[in-house]
């Protein structure tokens, strides 16, 4: 028994770490059960919690107040949106930081002319050595 609770959770906490998710969920056991062959167990786990999470929503519904469900809602919407904006910033920052990086003239990087070696008909072939 204890082999096969071990080979279970081995196998979810290889599909969490495939998904990148940090928290084992009831998705990553049903899978870890179906790719080590126990299709039968995987239904019966995702029938059984099924109603549990329709409970624990509906006990989670019914203890709020229509004003306080809409006053979350409202919350939820604008904790998005600062997700959004933090996102668009982050984005923003590091395409100026890497066009920055990649657009620096050579002066700017710490080369000189001594770094910069001529071809036979005089051109820079443009290498740039940084010190």
């Amino acid at each position: 028994m204890v082999d096969f609770i071990h080979a279970v959770t081995s196998e979810a906490n290889s599909v969490c770490e495939e998904q990148k998710k940090k928290v084992l969920s009831v998705e990553h056991i049903v899978e870890g059960l179906r790719r080590l062959e126990f299709s039968e167990y995987a239904d019966k786990v995702q029938a059984a919690e099924a109603p549990a999470k329709r409970q624990k929503l509906k006990k989670l519904i019914t203890n709020l107040t229509p004003e306080e469900l809409e006053k979350e809602q409202q919350r939820l919407f604008e904790l998005a949106r600062q997700q959004d904006a933090l996102n668009a910033s982050t984005a923003t920052i590091r395409g100026r930081s890497l066009t920055n990086e990649v657009a620096a003239p050579a002066s700017d990087c710490g080369a000189t002319d001594a770094h910069t070696s001529q071809t036979p008909a005089g051109n820079a072939t443009g290498s740039v050595q940084l010190e």
